[in-house]
This record gives C-alpha cells, structure tokens and sequence, in this order.
C-alpha cells in the first residue's frame, strides 16, 4: 500500500516495515535549505573561546588589580617610613650642631670674662657704593648687631643738605671674636657722574651718620653714636704729581678729618683754584 509522506513523496508501506524489520531504519532525505541561511560551521566554538578568554582576562585583571594596590601601599609605607628616617636624621644632626655651637660659645664665654666689642667697617667703593661689615674685637661672643646709617649729600660751603637723607640697616647674629662678618654693598643714592665731579671739585661732600647697637655677650645692649666713632665722610683727595695739581674722590675719613681737609681746601681755592 502506497503511502504519501509529509513531502509529497509516495512510499510502499509493506516496504518500509520490511526495513524496520530489519532493523535498517529509513530516513527521509534531507531538506533543501538555503546555504545563506546555515550557520558558518565552527562559528559556536568560536564564541565560545571568546567567552572563555574574556572571562579568562578579567579573572587575571582582577588578580593584578589587588596585587598592584598591595604593592603600591608597600611602598608608600616604605617611603613614608624612609622619609621620616631621614628628617629624624637631619632635625638630630641640626640639633645637636646646635648644642654643640652653644655649648662652646657659653665655653668660650665664660673663660674669657671679657665683653664683646662690636666695631663698624666701612670703605667707599667707587663709583657710588660704600662697604659694611661688622668685627667683633672683644672677647665673648655678641648675639647681635645693628648698625643704622644716615647717608646725606652735604654742600661743603653751607654745611646744609644737598637733599633727602639715605637709611639704611646692617645687622647680623652670633658675631665671633676677630671675625668680620659678610659685607655688604650700599648704593649711594644720586651719586652720578656729576656729583663724583663735584666733589672733585669740593663742591660736594658725602656724610655717613651711625647708631651701632650690639649685645655685649652678658646681657647688656651697648649703643655707640658718638660722632669720633660712627661718622664718616667722603671728601677730594688732592696732590701734585709730576708738577700738575690733581684733585681726585678721596676715601671715607672720620667727619672730624674730612671737615678739616675740607677746609685747608676751600682756603687753597681762595688763592688759586687750578686743581684738573
């Protein structure tokens, strides 16, 4: 008996069950597909292994991930504990130099019995500059000093200023016996060509006023103005070379000096003012 399958196809009945009785199974044959429509072969393996390696990624990034921070707090913890060694180190080392300077200055000190005696230097640089420094010329060790100074343009022939007055402070600490501190430079303030000429000329002076406080080393605070000791001048410097009458910017002489060199100057020009 024919029998008509799901496909349209005739098949013998008697046919088929003699197969299956013999244990031959029948398959019909395949459907005809569209190829576009398969899946490309492998492409599931395929997906598969891109799963596995992406989980296999993040497993292994998280693992770094926390080893990576442990590492990174080790050596945080590593270099703040190098850190703090290191400024121990340097704040004992400070400390103890420290000690050590006090302990020889008070040594120093107290065998000595003499005070400190702070003296000012000061020399005239040329063109416009004067120099300061500070000597201890005692005996014990002065914590500080200062030396305030008045610098004035004065008109020789008034005796009256040449305009506005110049301050300035010079100061240091821990000033040892017979040794100058670091000088300095001072500008002195509208000093030109013309006035360099002037005072050539006699025409100009500079005057160099100072207070000079210090500590003596015991305790005490010593001021020093009196005018022998902390007054100074810059005045010409004249002389005759090879027959010529020459006049140059002298050096800073007390005030005391340089008025009387002033003066024997003023009493040479009401004879004869030849001086180049």
């Amino acid at each position: 008996m024919d029998e008509i399958d799901a496909n349209g196809q005739q098949h013998d009945s008697d046919s088929r069950l003699d197969l299956a009785g013999k244990g031959i199974e029948h398959n019909p044959p395949p459907q005809q597909t569209n190829p576009q429509e398969q899946p490309k072969q492998g492409s599931g393996k395929l997906q598969e292994a891109k799963i596995a390696m992406r989980d296999w990624l993040w497993a292994h990034y998280q693992s770094w991930k926390k080893e990576e921070t442990h590492d990174k707090l080790n050596t945080l913890f590593t270099f703040a504990i190098a850190t703090a060694t290191i400024v121990y180190v340097i704040v004992a080392s400070c400390q103890l130099g420290e000690m050590k300077r006090t302990t020889d200055l008070i040594r120093h000190q107290l065998a000595s019995g003499i005070p400190a005696i702070v003296v000012p230097n000061i020399s005239y640089e040329k063109p416009n500059q004067i120099q300061v420094s500070l000597t201890n010329s005692g005996k014990s060790v002065s914590k500080i000093a200062t030396l305030e100074l008045v610098v004035t343009r004065i008109d020789p022939s008034s005796n009256n200023p040449m305009g506005p007055s110049q301050l300035e402070t010079y100061s240091r600490q821990q000033l040892l016996p017979e040794k100058p501190t670091s000088p300095t430079l001072i500008i002195i303030q509208g000093l030109d060509d013309s006035g360099l000429e002037s005072i050539r000329k006699n025409r100009e002076t500079i005057v160099i006023k100072g207070k000079n406080v210090f500590d003596n080393g015991f305790g005490d605070i010593v001021t020093v103005d009196n005018e022998e000791d902390t007054c100074w001048q810059l005045a010409a410097n004249r002389s005759i070379t090879d027959g010529k009458r020459i006049a140059v910017v002298g050096n800073l002489t007390t005030c005391r000096l340089a008025r009387e060199t002033i003066h024997s100057y003023q009493e040479e020009d009401k004879k004869s003012n030849d001086w180049q």
